[in-house]
């Protein structure tokens, strides 16, 4: 279990505070501006990288990578995406949850708590996935646009598997 829980950055051995915060920084996010959403959020909560706040609220994280390049920069309150954010609307979802209101990620459902998160992380059925925006047109741009023109995809061959040999072939 040490091995899943230490491979795996979603997966923390200690508390993280009400609401996990992370940040891609990675290459697209960095040069649209994941780096300034990193520093203002932590400024913001007065604390760096793998470090929660001193009440508990919040606990902050530069992301490697979400794989939502389409939207980003991004940023993730307890793994939910807030896409497109710029410093002042990451830090203004921060203010939001700190005064207890509602937020919705931009493609998913509304934001919980990162207790509710782990065991959503368990597999535990929540009904999460029916709640929210999973896909928008920005996402299916090149789908759209391929649609258009009339393109598709070549067709996969079937793959070639070896029929199996008997124990007597092999002598």
């Amino acid at each position: 279990m040490t091995a899943v829980a230490t491979f795996y950055t979603m997966y923390k051995r200690r508390p993280v505070g009400k609401h996990h915060i992370g940040v891609c920084t990675n290459t697209l996010c960095a040069l649209l501006g994941g780096d300034a959403v990193y520093d203002a959020i932590a400024e913001h909560l007065g604390v760096g990288h793998n470090e929660p706040t001193a009440d508990g609220e919040f606990f902050l994280e530069r992301i490697e990578c979400q794989a939502a390049c389409t939207h980003a920069p991004v940023m993730t309150v307890d793994w939910e995406f807030m896409d497109d954010v710029t410093p002042t609307t990451a830090v203004d979802v921060l203010d939001r949850l700190e005064r207890g209101e509602e937020v919705w990620s931009t493609r998913g459902p509304r934001i919980r708590n990162f207790d509710a998160t782990e065991r959503t992380l368990a597999f535990a059925s929540d009904d999460l996935a029916t709640e929210g925006n999973s896909v928008d047109a920005k996402m299916l741009a090149g789908l759209t646009v391929a649609a258009e023109l009339g393109m598709s995809a070549p067709a996969i061959p079937a793959p070639s598997i070896p029929a199996p040999s008997s124990p007597a072939q092999e002598n």
